[in-house]
C-alpha cells in the first residue's frame, strides 16, 4: 500500500527482510520504488495490479500473453509466487516453482466501485491459502472476492455469501 511521504522506498524491503528472520512469509501489495525495491527482498507473494505491474516492467499489459509474460517476470525479480490483478479480466497467479500460469476470469458484472477490489481478492486468496486451498482454486476464490467487492460502494464490505454465489461463475483456465 501507500505510506507516508519521506519514508524510503526500502522500507518494504527491509520489513520483507525482518518477517524472513523470523519465519513469517511477506506479503507485498505496493507501487512504484516500493514496489521495485521490495521484490528484492524475495516476498512470499507479490500482488500488483496491471498498471503497478507496467509501471515497474516497463511494458504493456493489454493482452494474456503480456499478462502471462509480467507475472513470470514478477517472479524472476523476487517473489515465490505472483498474482497479477487485471481488473474486470480476472487475475493471474504463476510461482517460481513451476511453468504453471493459471488465470481466473470473472463473471460478467456491473461494477459499482472498484475501490478496495484488490485488497478484497488478496484478503480471498490469503483466507483460501490458509484454509488449505490449493493455489488455483485459491485464486478463483480471490477473484470472486473481487468481483463482490467491486459490486459495493466503497467501504462497504462483501459478505461471504456474495463471494459463494459468484464463486462457482469464476472461470479457471492454464495458460
Amino acid at each position: 500500500g501507500s505510506v507516508p511521504d519521506g519514508v524510503p522506498a526500502t522500507y518494504y524491503r527491509n520489513w520483507i527482510f525482518r518477517t524472513q528472520q523470523v519465519g513469517v512469509p511477506a506479503v507485498l501489495d505496493a507501487s512504484g520504488g516500493l514496489l521495485c525495491y521490495g521484490l528484492t527482498g524475495k516476498p512470499w507473494l507479490v500482488k500488483p495490479n496491471r498498471e503497478e505491474a507496467q509501471q515497474l516492467l516497463g511494458f504493456s499489459i493489454r493482452s494474456l500473453q503480456r499478462a502471462k509474460r509480467a507475472v513470470k517476470a514478477l517472479c524472476a525479480r523476487g517473489a515465490a509466487m505472483a498474482v497479477l490483478s487485471l481488473g474486470d479480466q480476472g487475475a493471474l497467479w504463476a510461482s517460481q516453482k513451476g511453468s504453471q500460469v493459471w488465470l481466473a476470469t470473472p463473471p460478467v458484472l456491473r461494477a459499482h466501485s472498484t475501490v478496495g477490489s484488490g485488497d478484497a481478492l488478496l484478503a480471498g486468496l490469503l483466507h483460501a491459502q490458509v484454509l488449505g486451498r490449493p493455489w488455483p482454486q485459491a485464486l478463483a476464490f480471490s477473484v470472486a472476492c473481487g468481483s463482490a467487492a467491486a459490486q459495493k460502494p466503497p467501504g462497504i464490505f462483501c459478505t461471504s455469501r456474495e463471494v459463494a454465489k459468484l464463486l462457482p461463475r469464476v472461470r479457471l483456465k492454464r495458460l
